[in-house]
C-alpha cells in the first residue's frame, strides 16, 4: 500500500464520513475501553472501529485508512512497541495512541521514540480522550496535506 493509496481514500471520503471527523481504529479487547470510546465518539460524531487483536487491526487497516488508531498496551501478550511499529508499517502516517493502566514520562518517551503519538490512561474518559484524538487527527490531515 502506497502512501498515494492513503492520500487518495482518505480524500475520496473512505476514510471518514466528513473531512473534519476523525476516523479511529481502536485495537483492544476491553470491554471498558470499547462503551467509553463508543459514548465519547457518538457524542462527537467520529467514526470507530474496533479490533480485538493486531490481526485484526491489520485486516481494517488494508481495507481502509484510520487517521488515529488506538491500541491496547495489553494486546496479545507481545511487547507494545511490536504493535506500534507494525501497525505504523502497515499505515504510514496514522498517530498510534497507546492505551495504558500506567502513564508517566518514561513510557511516553518510549511511545514516541517508538513511532507512538501519545498515550492515554485507563479508565478512558472523554476530557483527556478528546483533545489526544482531535490533534492526533489534525495532525494526520496535515500529513497527508503535506505530501
Amino acid at each position: 500500500m502506497s502512501l498515494d493509496w492513503f492520500r487518495n481514500h482518505f480524500r475520496n471520503g473512505v476514510a471518514s464520513k466528513g473531512s473534519d471527523e476523525p476516523c479511529l481504529l481502536a485495537v483492544t479487547p476491553s470491554e471498558e475501553d470499547r462503551n467509553a470510546l463508543r459514548d465519547i465518539a457518538g457524542r462527537r460524531n467520529w467514526m470507530v472501529r474496533f479490533a480485538d487483536d493486531r490481526d485484526q487491526a491489520e485486516r481494517a487497516l488494508s481495507e481502509q485508512p484510520f487517521g488515529v488508531i488506538l491500541c491496547d498496551r495489553d494486546l496479545d501478550g507481545q511487547h507494545w512497541s511490536d504493535h506500534i511499529e507494525r501497525l505504523r508499517a502497515k499505515s504510514p502516517g496514522s498517530c498510534v495512541i497507546l492505551i495504558s493502566r500506567v502513564n508517566d514520562e518514561y513510557l511516553w518517551e518510549e511511545v514516541v521514540h517508538r513511532g507512538g503519538y501519545d498515550v492515554l490512561t485507563r479508565p478512558l474518559k472523554e476530557a483527556q480522550v478528546a483533545p489526544a484524538v482531535t490533534l492526533a487527527w489534525s495532525y494526520w490531515k496535515g500529513w497527508l496535506q503535506a505530501g
